[in-house]
């Protein structure tokens, strides 16, 4: 279908005001459900294919990376070597640079109020450290210990799978469940700071028995 007027100007800036409403009874009236609909069949094949599709290949590619090679290396006679990690690094590098202007954009788009959002300051430390990543593993020195490149490599892909799960929030049979948890997890936080306490407690007592 050839829809007309989502490039005009204040529709953007509509749809980013319907998304940033405190208000989530604003959604039950028909107007809004009538253009929520409209917006979504126009924006769901663009976003599919600029954002998912793309994410998902460097999700994928940055994890068989990152469980196969981060924690040995790559050593200097085989760095360019044609080779199934040599293939790896380019949808990593690329898939890197590619959501790394998102976060550009976003920053350009809200300002300040960028980083209000404390899942924006991990969007935006996991490009440069798959980078970080992605050269020392293919740059080796012989004899170092690499034990703090496999915990950099364990931590980023936790937050390459954690963004993989917020990418489900796209599909209508899993978005309801992924706002639940969300919301969930939210109502429940003053919960979770009482069991992190509970763990640290006898955490810390077998710490000192280990000794």
């Amino acid at each position: 279908a050839n829809y007309k007027g989502y490039e005009s100007p204040g529709c953007r800036e509509l749809i980013v005001a319907l998304a940033n409403a405190p208000n989530e009874s604003l959604f039950s009236t028909e107007l809004v459900i009538s253009l929520a609909d409209l917006f979504w069949n126009y924006y769901y094949r663009k976003i599919l294919l600029r954002c998912f599709i793309p994410y998902a290949i460097y999700f994928i590619s940055t994890l068989i990376y990152m469980t196969n090679y981060a924690h040995h290396g790559i050593s200097e006679d085989e760095r360019w070597v044609f080779s199934f990690e040599f293939l790896l690094r380019f949808p990593v590098a690329i898939g890197t640079i590619y959501f790394f202007y998102f976060e550009l954009v976003a920053f350009v788009r809200d300002g300040f109020g960028y980083f209000f959002d404390v899942f924006n300051y991990f969007d935006l430390c996991l490009p440069w450290l798959n980078l970080y990543l992605l050269y020392n593993t293919t740059h080796v020195t012989p004899g170092e210990d690499r034990q703090t490149l496999r915990a950099l490599a364990a931590f980023s892909t936790t937050l390459m799978w954690c963004k993989a799960f917020y990418w489900l929030r796209l599909f209508s049979s899993t978005s309801f469940y992924i706002r639940l948890i969300i919301e969930t997890l939210w109502d429940i936080r003053y919960f979770l700071i009482l069991f992190v306490f509970v763990l640290m407690t006898f955490g810390n007592a077998l710490i000192i028995m280990d000794q």
